[in-house]
């Protein structure tokens, strides 16, 4: 595949995304839309490293947008959390010594601890809701 096409791929799974819960679209349409994102993420690293780290932010920020505006129960939020760090140390580059697998390892650390934060957080405002 060429960029073009992990693009286009990427894009497309957006769309169907936000057209999935726009028009109240099945959670399997929605979650097939999130894997195309996903696919063209996996996809990029054939590509130069910062073409990488652009999709992956711009993947985070369509996930944090869906996760507003959806009811998927905070799914798109957490994949968006785990992303952010990722495209960040993937997209600017550093020093000669930090690597990509290294960067992947240390995203997936930071944004896995926001992600549990995030999971204790909303527990903690549905007991919260629940207690009133």
């Amino acid at each position: 595949m060429t960029p073009s096409d992990v693009c286009l791929l990427f894009v497309v799974g957006l769309l169907a995304v936000y057209a999935a819960d726009l028009f109240h679209g099945s959670r399997f349409i929605r979650f097939a839309a999130i894997g195309a994102v996903l696919a063209a993420i996996c996809l990029a690293p054939s590509y130069p490293i910062r073409l990488t780290g652009l999709i992956c932010l711009l993947a985070a920020a369509g996930l944090f947008a869906l996760d507003f505006w959806s009811r998927i129960n905070y799914v798109a939020g957490t994949l968006a959390s785990i992303l952010v760090p990722i495209g960040f140390l993937l997209f600017y580059s550093g020093p000669q010594r930090i690597h990509a697998q290294l960067a992947i390892w240390l995203g997936l650390v930071v944004s896995s601890a926001t992600a549990i934060f995030c999971w204790n957080a909303k527990r903690a405002r549905l007991n919260k809701m629940a207690d009133l």
